[in-house]
């Protein structure tokens, strides 16, 4: 494992720490803006781990839907960014 491999598994491994940490929210402020921040996060470590778990040996099975999974990532951002700017917005029609 070279260097650029241990970098990454830090990397992945601290975006995947922070998202738990929006996902449980424990101050319970602004739920909403950290529940979309969190699913952001868990999304763009996916792409990070990308480099490690995904150079072959993952079926097409479960690759394809995760990166289905990863085109939301832009659209979590988004709403993260919508509700930390606005808590009582509401989405309508």
């Amino acid at each position: 494992m070279g260097f650029n491999e241990i970098v990454t598994c830090f990397i992945s491994g601290a975006i995947l720490l922070l998202s738990f940490l929006f996902l449980t929210n424990p101050l319970k402020v602004n739920v909403k803006g950290d529940l979309y921040f969190g699913i952001f996060l868990l999304l763009w470590a996916s792409f990070w781990l990308d480099g490690l778990i995904f150079p072959g040996e993952i079926p097409t099975y479960i690759y394809y839907p995760i990166r289905l999974l990863q085109f939301l990532c832009a659209l979590t951002f988004y709403t993260s960014v919508v509700f930390y700017t606005n808590p009582g917005y509401k989405f309508g029609k």
